[in-house]
């Protein structure tokens, strides 16, 4: 089956060829056809997230808040499924995608749902040592920490502008909101970010002109009586039969297929200074077309260059002597991407402590092989 093959393709391009823009590609074909499967909505998800820790220009909260879309879509899915073995699986993923961001508290109510469902995985037992050790010492925190005053707090209440309260309504005509896009060999795929969402999916109107390229997108603002009407020349023609929606807690994104494969679009909407028309078969990406040249985001595969990002501290502040070999794993763990953590995990566990590795490609091949030191010998009780 198509849908068969393209999921393992997604799997090995997440896990072991590290792919993430073809992994989301991939799964957007899947979900094309078959909008509610689980495990596509799962790995496209996962790459999400992975784009975000592994490149600059996916750093942003619009790609985690999509990550999070697409996990919580997943499990009111399997959830009306009675799916009890997707729905474990699916709390793992909040799991791990809280506590990397050190939402602990978060962490902790997956880890205990997807447990309560019956998950099981090698690497569980380590979560969940860390996550215990974060929280005791957020604990201990907040034991030292002196409380702060109720009457303080209702006076703080008390000073909110009422400006804040109604920030997020539209007050004129003029909507916010923000366009990002990339592509992929067969596809455009187009998010608007906006506050200003119509109330379902069905408000949403899209109508394209072959002859003028032109494609709009409205619908009515939800609770108001404003119309969101966005117009866009594309740079090059599409099969306006493909077009493809969704409706998500914070963006519209929609899909559409190229009608000519062999083309890179290297501007969504047509500029008459910009040369719009390359050949090849590379994944890309592209500009997000908005309001200001500065909020541009090209969501390329380029690596973070940590030693110009100041990633703060999160073991000095929780009162680790850093000259101790101890404190020098641990900050290795919290820095490392997920994978590295993963393989992090599965080795210690399984050789006893006696081994630590940080190359998932190597740890996932099978066991680790418990190495005592040099002098000493194994003995099973």
């Amino acid at each position: 089956m198509p849908i068969e093959r393209d999921l393992d393709q997604a799997k090995k391009a997440l896990y072991e060829d590290k792919e993430y823009l073809q992994v989301v590609s991939l799964c957007d074909g899947i979900l094309k056809e078959s909008n509610e499967n689980i495990m596509a909505l799962i790995y496209k998800s996962t790459g999400l997230e992975k784009l975000y820790f592994s490149t600059v220009d996916w750093h942003n909260p619009d790609t985690l808040e999509s990550s999070r879309d697409l996990l919580t879509k997943a499990l009111n899915i399997a959830t009306h499924r009675g799916d009890r073995g997707k729905i474990g699986l699916i709390h793992f993923r909040f799991f791990v995608h809280y506590f990397n961001l050190k939402k602990y508290e978060e962490a902790k109510k997956n880890m205990d749902s997807c447990k309560e469902f019956g998950y099981t995985d090698d690497t569980l037992f380590m979560w969940e040592m860390n996550l215990e050790k974060k929280l005791k010492k957020i604990q201990s925190k907040l034991n030292q920490s002196p409380k702060e005053p109720d009457i303080l707090k209702k006076t703080c209440k008390a000073e909110v502008s009422p400006l804040e309260e109604t920030a997020g309504v539209p007050e004129t005509d003029e909507i916010k909101y923000r366009v990002d896009w990339y592509q992929t060999n067969k596809s455009i795929n187009i998010s608007i970010f906006t506050k200003s969402l119509p109330q379902t999916k069905e408000d949403i109107k899209i109508s394209y002109d072959n002859n003028s390229r032109n494609m709009e997108i409205t619908y009515p603002v939800n609770e108001s009586k404003l119309t969101f009407k966005k117009t866009m020349t594309l740079t090059h023609p599409i099969e306006p039969d493909s077009i493809a929606y969704e409706l998500t807690a914070r963006k519209i994104e929609v899909i559409i297929s190229k009608e000519d494969k062999t083309i890179n679009w290297k501007t969504l909407e047509a500029t008459s200074n910009v040369e719009t028309t390359t050949r090849g078969h590379n994944y890309t990406s592209a500009d997000s077309n908005t309001d200001s040249a500065s909020k541009n985001r090209n969501p390329s595969a380029s690596k973070i260059d940590w030693s110009k990002i100041d990633l703060g501290s999160d073991e000095d502040d929780d009162g680790i002597d850093n000259s101790s070999a101890d404190a020098f794993f641990q900050k290795l763990y919290a820095n490392a991407d997920p994978d590295t953590k993963r393989a992090m995990m599965k080795s210690f566990v399984e050789s006893n402590g006696t081994a630590l590795n940080t190359n998932w490609d190597d740890v996932k091949q099978g066991k680790v092989e418990t190495s005592p030191p040099e002098g000493m010998e194994l003995k099973n009780f």
